[in-house]
């Protein structure tokens, strides 16, 4: 079973214009370059937060746990590419809970003047407010333990990320951290060398597409009486056969509804017969391993 939460809000925190809000976007940025103008680097990196509380409480009720607590619930941050612009061929992200609270505002990138009503690199509240970050660009924590920091690497692919997330997400229900979201950036190494490293773009929170990012909780509640199932006895499909597997997937799917997939199993190219009946098709269990 795979659940799915969407974020209460996200939010790009850029270097160069440290007092800048772009909440209102619809492109979350991963960026970096050495420029002359704002100093040594120009430097971007995404917040985003989701409300999880509602979920797990849901699941524990069920008794549906996470991997740690002996069960099978795992949660993966998702984030979708749109466009790359002169990135390296290898790199890593890395995610990190942020160790403050912050306000998501009403700029955009394209404003002018730019907004500064809501969270920045400089500001966690608003330029106003004058609440700063402990530290500048998001204050998060940064250890080593699968509870603060998680890695991708991308070695000449596509950059959708996909992070388990689950010890840290596991750490906000528990109480010994308190849910202020995760910080997305580029391994620090890479982040602070004397490289430049181009753009990620990603569809945030205010896309008007399919693709906006997601902290997907996934189970497994599959259940199969397999031994009265034998390879032999015709019911299940042989390792070696050629088989279609075919899910019975609709067209559309509504938004917050459950819904459980079937899948066909079929042999390729099985024998035919002139018996005098109707042909038929014979479904079939995939095996066990």
């Amino acid at each position: 079973m795979i659940k799915t939460l969407y974020p209460t809000k996200d939010t790009t925190l850029y270097q160069a214009s440290e007092s800048a809000n772009t909440s209102k976007d619809e492109i979350l940025e991963i960026s970096k370059f050495i420029s002359s103008s704002f100093g040594p680097l120009a430097v971007t990196r995404p917040i985003i937060e989701f409300n999880t509380t509602p979920l797990s409480a849901s699941l524990s009720a069920q008794g549906i746990h996470t991997g740690s607590n002996s069960g099978s619930l795992k949660y993966y941050l998702k984030l979708y590419i749109s466009e790359e612009k002169d990135v390296s061929k290898n790199y890593t992200l890395n995610a990190h809970p942020l160790r403050s609270s912050w306000g998501a505002g009403t700029g955009r990138s394209t404003h002018f003047p730019l907004s500064t009503n809501g969270c920045s690199w400089k500001y966690r509240q608003s330029e106003a407010s004058g609440l700063q970050w402990t530290d500048p660009g998001g204050y998060f924590f940064s250890g080593s333990h699968a509870s603060e920091s998680v890695e991708q690497k991308f070695e000449d692919v596509q950059g959708d990320i996909e992070m388990d997330v689950t010890e840290m997400v596991e750490q906000w229900h528990n109480g010994n951290l308190s849910n202020d979201g995760f910080i997305i950036k580029r391994k620090t190494s890479e982040e602070t060398g004397t490289f430049e490293r181009g753009s990620l773009y990603y569809y945030s929170s205010n896309t008007n597409t399919i693709y906006s990012p997601r902290l997907e909780a996934r189970y497994d509640d599959a259940s199969h009486d397999f031994t009265a199932l034998t390879s032999t006895d015709g019911k299940v499909v042989k390792e070696y056969e050629n088989i279609d597997i075919q899910p019975r997937l609709r067209s559309q799917y509504k938004q917050d509804s459950q819904e459980r997939i079937f899948i066909n199993t079929e042999t390729k190219g099985g024998a035919r017969s002139q018996a005098g009946s109707v042909g038929t098709r014979a479904i079939r269990f995939l095996p066990q391993s």
